[in-house]
């Protein structure tokens, strides 16, 4: 009688967990078409921003980067000034972990005629204690295999498990995508304008520490050299001006990688009429919009005056 009512339970209890298991599978998938018509029909903002570069980019010059590139390249002045069409695919608090994955999605679908790379030398190649500041953008594409390929290299095998689920990895840009897809905001060709000014005489403390390399994200950083080079791409690694400039040691490994790779290593960190002109900057990193736009218009003649674009 026992072995009979122990036998009922667990079978009710099976068929309970297997409902479950089809109920949650079934939401999951069901969830992950409402998230990607969220992704493709946004009207703005970070999740259009990040579907174009992902998903439809075919701009001749691509920007890659993190703060320095998104805030301090100008695509519509330097298209002005080349003829060719440009995109920022730089991102906020980035560095080499998502560049990759952007440019692997981006060649995937064609080749760009330049490649540039802001160099900031704590998100490219130094070292980090954790990884899963990087992943924000990565999440929501983990089923593309040029995506899972980076991801799975910073992640433990837990975490690659949960990153199946749609509403696992799409949770936490869920509100991000609805209001995306409600309010339209221009994301001017991936570039993002800071609109204040520092003050005059402000100074800043600058980090003396001794730069230690992350192995993962440079092997990362010459991946994407390499992959340009195999595919006669030109790549050009691009230092923008700082109000109070880096000691120069921090852009060693960038230096290595461009020498052995044969790339141009372009530094205007000391940028004449930029550097220590607080009228250009926002903070010691960032240039403000007034900035930016100088910049880009002396960036964009050099691009044409070196040759590398015609």
């Amino acid at each position: 009688v026992y072995i009979c009512k122990f036998l009922t339970l667990m079978k009710k209890f099976i068929i309970k967990a297997i409902s479950f298991v089809f109920l949650f599978v079934f939401i999951d998938f069901f969830s992950g078409l409402v998230f990607d018509t969220l992704k493709k029909n946004a009207k703005g903002g970070s999740t259009q921003n990040n579907y174009h570069i992902m998903k439809e980019c075919t701009d001749d010059i691509i920007i890659l980067g993190s703060s320095r590139a998104i805030h301090h390249y100008m695509p519509t002045v330097i298209e002005d000034s080349t003829q060719m069409s440009c995109y920022n695919c730089g991102e906020e608090g980035n560095g080499s972990i998502l560049a990759a994955a952007r440019l692997k999605m981006i060649l995937s679908r064609y080749n760009p005629k330049l490649v540039i790379y802001e160099v900031t030398p704590g998100y490219d190649y130094l070292m980090d204690i954790s990884y899963t500041q990087y992943l924000r953008y990565l999440k929501p594409y983990y089923a593309e295999p040029n995506v899972k390929n980076i991801v799975d290299r910073f992640v433990d095998k837990n975490t690659r498990l949960t990153l199946r689920s749609n509403l696992y990895k799409e949770n936490s840009a869920s509100i991000a995508y609805l209001l995306d897809n409600i309010t339209y905001r221009d994301n001017l060709k991936g570039f993002a304008p800071l609109h204040t000014t520092m003050k005059q005489g402000t100074t800043f403390k600058l980090d003396t520490t001794p730069p230690v390399v992350d192995l993962k994200k440079s092997i990362l950083l010459e991946e994407m050299v390499q992959e340009c080079r195999d595919l006669d791409i030109p790549f050009l690694f691009v230092v923008s001006p700082m109000y109070i400039p880096l000691e120069s040691c921090y852009y060693d490994e960038a230096r290595r990688i461009a020498t052995k790779y044969g790339v141009p290593f372009i530094s205007h960190i000391k940028e004449k009429g930029f550097c220590g002109n607080y009228l250009y900057f926002q903070d010691n990193s960032h240039m403000n919009e007034k900035g930016a736009h100088e910049y880009s218009k002396i960036f964009a003649h050099e691009l044409k005056s070196f040759g590398w674009v015609k």
